[in-house]
């Protein structure tokens, strides 16, 4: 929700163009997109991406068929980590990617709260914690049906930040999950920096049902002051690293399946959450960090996570189950999928968008 806060109102300027980006590059190696990128990490080489907006910058290891490594990532590596998981799919990292706008203006938001502790939006788990460098997730694509008449919508993110705070950013990635008006569902992996964009769906790498990958977003993990991301899908066996300029996030991490908001009539609004043919969504190796130490890896179990109810007048949307006992897995069960409802603002006025 662009201007509902489980906290406080933001007001934020819109993002820095790619200007802002250190060290830029006055030509591209041969063959990548785009007139000029900025320099890259060591071990990687630098590409411009097309229609994800300003600033997106595609990383590649400099050597072809090879694995970057998680220092050149600034991710960890080891057991569970998303690195790991592409070196055993002997992935290819994508060089080129574009995006364009997701449908309907949608959104992926901050969690609105409810009157009964609950959240309008969000069902999953949140935790607080002091400088949160990265999260990630797995889980596989869930198949969506066509129960309200279309223009239903869900997306399942593991993020960094919830911009509660003033000037600061929520960094996430994940899939999407959408009904169109015509009834007929589609899937797409997408990221946000809120409030900087809406949701950027990305057309070069294109989930199916069933599909089995992983996710990871982060912040100044490769370059200060960047959102980084890394999606990884088993399929195809394909990833791609990319990020851009952000904000820093404050000291929230997150593991969320949310009904985004979208733009109807002029005006914000959530839609019914798109309904999961299989009502269980689980969610697995949910990790983070925090302080940008790298290591060691934490499970979502680490600290005091809270666990967040979707609901709407006490109707329950979605309901998050208890942490496995190793802290990194959990269930969502989907109850309901909820009603059309507008954003309003302090004074009751609706939204615009």
């Amino acid at each position: 929700m662009r201007r509902v806060r489980l906290l406080a109102a933001l007001g934020i300027t819109a993002g820095l163009a790619i200007a802002g980006l250190p060290g830029l590059a006055s030509a591209l190696p041969t063959g990548s997109a785009g007139p000029a990128a900025a320099s890259a990490p060591p071990g990687l080489i630098a590409h411009h991406a097309r229609g994800c907006g300003p600033g997106v910058i595609v990383y590649t290891p400099r050597r072809p068929g090879t694995q970057p490594s998680a220092k050149a990532l600034g991710l960890p590596g080891g057991p569970g980590s998303i690195l790991a998981l592409a070196a055993r799919w002997h992935a290819r990292w994508m060089s080129t990617l574009t995006c364009e706008d997701g449908p309907e203006g949608m959104r992926a938001n901050p969690p609105r709260a409810t009157a009964t502790s609950g959240s309008v939006n969000w069902s999953g788990y949140q935790s607080s914690s002091p400088g949160p460098n990265f999260a990630t997730a797995a889980w596989r694509v869930p198949k969506v049906c066509c129960s309200f008449k279309g223009n239903d919508a869900s997306v399942i993110w593991p993020g960094v930040g919830d911009a509660a705070v003033k000037h600061t950013a929520l960094i996430q990635d994940g899939t999407a999950q959408y009904v169109s008006s015509r009834s007929r569902p589609s899937y797409f992996f997408w990221f946000e920096t809120f409030p900087r964009t809406g949701i950027k769906r990305i057309k070069s790498l294109v989930p199916r049902p069933g599909d089995e990958f992983m996710v990871s977003a982060s912040y100044a993990t490769q370059t200060a002051g960047t959102a980084s991301y890394v999606l990884c899908d088993g399929r195809v066996h394909n990833c791609v690293d990319f990020g851009l300029k952000t904000m820093r996030p404050d000291g929230k991490v997150e593991w969320i399946a949310e009904r985004p908001t979208v733009c109807r009539g002029g005006h914000e609004w959530y839609p019914p959450m798109a309904d999961f043919v299989n009502p269980t969504l689980r969610i697995t190796d949910g990790r983070y960090d925090i302080n940008g130490s790298g290591s060691p890896i934490f499970p979502i179990s680490h600290g005091h996570p809270v666990r967040i109810f979707m609901t709407d007048n006490q109707v329950r949307i979605a309901t998050p189950q208890g942490l496995t006992s190793h802290g990194t897995a959990f269930k969502i069960i989907q109850n309901s999928p909820g009603k059309w409802i507008e954003l309003k603002n302090k004074r009751g006025n609706p939204i615009n968008c």
